[in-house]
């Protein structure tokens, strides 16, 4: 008999790219999802300091003009504030749409692992039952012969 050959050996190649492809894309998504966390909690930090500053200002009774420049820049620090958390769900969605990909390729891939290895097993129970029916069938040649004699001392070939 044939040694064993699967016939959807492309397929699984393919199977196998698509998902090492999803793998690595949600490894950078997962990369950036997390550099927007840290530049958001950066400019969450940062508005914190500033907005602290700008109340020790207003207690120690600074000018006005030197006031409303602190406030202009902690409202422009809001606004960042607020892209960087935005950036961040959207890297959360992205991520989230990326894993999915991930896992649909991994379950297409053990699809077809899961039928190659059906396929292999059948082809070794096909193996087992011919070798069974040699061994069958040189045990009924033998029976057929009629029972082997010893062989006489000195009466040799």
């Amino acid at each position: 008999m044939k040694a064993f050959h699967f016939p959807l050996h492309a397929l699984l190649t393919l199977r196998e790219q698509k998902e090492q492809t999803a793998l690595e894309t949600y490894a950078r998504s997962l990369q950036a999802e997390r550099q927007a966390r840290e530049q958001a909690a950066a400019a969450e930090r940062e508005l914190s300091r500033n907005w602290s500053h700008w109340q020790d200002i207003l207690k120690q009774g600074t000018a006005a003009e030197n006031i409303d420049r602190l406030r202009l820049h902690c409202v422009n620090l809001q606004e960042t504030v607020n892209d960087r958390q935005r950036d961040w769900r959207q890297a959360q969605q992205v991520l989230l749409q990326h894993h999915q990909a991930f896992l649909e390729a991994k379950k297409e891939r053990e699809i077809v692992e899961k039928y190659r290895d059906k396929l292999q097993r059948q082809h070794g129970l096909e193996l087992q039952k011919m070798e069974q029916k040699m061994l069958d069938d040189l045990a009924c040649a033998r029976a057929a012969r009629g029972p082997e004699t010893p062989s006489e001392p000195g009466n040799s070939l």
